[in-house]
């Protein structure tokens, strides 16, 4: 009885943490755009099995389309297995290569998530990222019914994007992701 009691105590030990950065820069179009990337986190003690992490999403200010990065623990990544990394995989029906001239081929990585500590998984990366893409949007906006739908994201690029992560407790006063203006879209 006492070891039930002990047990359920401490599987309350876990942590929960919110990641979220902001940066401005051009998306594929050529327009100025906030991008927000975040994911969460729990922290449990490491007997308990460490950290585990959702994936990472990377949002365009105006835009649906929600870039993924995976790492190699993640049984949804699509591309390079068994490759250690946090990645975005290409989507065939939405990317194109880097030109721009054809679209991506199957198993194609479009983006990767880096730290200076050389992290390979989310779990590890610390608070300073850089983030290269290698892909463009396919169709930066799609007619639905009477309206447009904006799918751009942020501009592929040789040069990493640097990204200062921020990481709050979830449930705090801090917890929440910096929104969009979104006067921005309604006047385009």
């Amino acid at each position: 009885m006492v070891s039930l009691l002990l047990l359920v105590g401490l599987s309350g030990c876990t942590t929960y943490y919110s990641h979220y950065g902001k940066l401005t820069a051009e998306n594929a179009s050529g327009q100025t755009r906030d991008v927000i990337i975040s994911w969460e986190s729990g922290e449990k003690p490491n007997w308990l099995g460490g950290t585990v992490t959702t994936p990472i999403l990377l949002e365009t200010q105006c835009s649906e389309r929600v870039l993924v990065f995976r790492d190699g623990t993640d049984e949804g990544r699509t591309c390079a297995p068994g490759k250690d990394g946090i990645l975005m995989c290409g989507d065939t029906a939405r990317d194109l290569e880097q030109a721009g001239s054809r679209k991506v081929s199957p198993g194609m990585i479009c983006g990767e998530i880096k730290d200076d500590g050389g992290a390979t998984t989310i779990a590890d990366l610390s608070s300073r990222i850089q983030l290269t893409l290698q892909c463009w949007p396919a169709e930066t906006e799609v007619q639905r019914g009477e309206e447009k739908v904006n799918l751009d994201y942020l501009r592929a690029s040789p040069v990493p994007y640097q990204f200062t992560v921020r990481k709050v407790q979830r449930g705090t006063i801090d917890d929440r992701k910096p929104p969009f203006d979104l006067k921005a879209c309604k006047e385009e």
